[in-house]
């Protein structure tokens, strides 16, 4: 093989190894979390799950999803809502795409491209809150959290 070739099967197998780590990342930082919640260790779910959540990049959106739903399953349903009413928030404006991230997803790795989330899960987020909201007895704020289901 000769040099040319070489280093263009190097380049594209760093862009391939580069693609399958970004990918594994997501996984990788909530694998333990998801684990604690399943064998009901809900305090050490919450504390992996927090510091993720609060911090802010391209990837809060799904953390703040996870933690939501994470403090919903242990039963700090106030909790949960506070932190869903902000990932609503953050879903309403994070919905676009930065051309300049896109390319650079395509070129470099998809972290790049910041998380924005999918219909099912933005309907879920306030399918969640309205399930925390009749948990508490807010029959009103569920109603208006079943109407924004039907808006999205």
């Amino acid at each position: 093989m000769n040099k040319t070739a070489r280093r263009l099967t190097t380049i594209v197998g760093l862009f391939f190894l580069l693609n399958l780590t970004a990918c594994a990342t997501y996984q990788g930082k909530v694998q333990s979390a998801r684990q604690s919640l399943a064998s009901h260790d809900f305090d050490k779910a919450l504390k992996e799950l927090q510091p993720l959540a609060e911090k802010e990049d391209g990837d809060q959106l799904v953390y703040l999803l996870d933690y939501g739903v994470a403090l919903q399953v242990s039963g700090k349903i106030k909790e949960s809502n506070s932190i869903l009413l902000k990932a609503d928030r953050l879903a309403e404006l994070v919905d676009y795409q930065s051309i300049s991230r896109v390319t650079g997803s395509l070129a470099l790795n998809e972290e790049m491209v910041q998380y924005k989330g999918d219909t099912f899960e933005k309907i879920f987020i306030n399918a969640y809150l309205a399930m925390n909201f009749l948990e508490l007895g807010n029959l009103d704020d569920a109603l208006v959290e079943a109407r924004r289901i039907n808006e999205k």
